[in-house]
């Protein structure tokens, strides 16, 4: 794992693993869908998760979900690296 991808993280007890549709993946990330495939392929956002594959002879997965604490950890990650501005915006008038 590297710090980009958080795959493989912590598995919390207190909650039950849960698979994301790309529609929820993409609810919580404000990209488009070819930014998250090129970030997937990029080694920079979790891999999904193959759900069966297709009766078409391609060998794709029909449907593919992501795992929710992995999107999750990846948020978390993203916003402890994401800059800070040496001080606060004032909103005096």
């Amino acid at each position: 794992m590297n710090s980009t991808n958080p795959t493989h993280a912590p598995v919390s007890s207190s909650r039950p693993l849960r698979l994301l549709s790309e529609a929820e993946v993409l609810a919580r990330i404000p990209i488009g869908r070819s930014k998250l495939f090129a970030m997937i392929k990029a080694g920079e956002f979790p891999a999904s998760v193959p759900l069966g594959t297709a009766k078409n002879g391609l060998g794709r997965p029909a449907r593919v979900g992501w795992a929710e604490h992995e999107v999750d950890a990846w948020i978390a990650d993203a916003i402890r690296r994401r800059p800070v501005a040496d001080a606060p915006i004032s909103c005096q008038e």
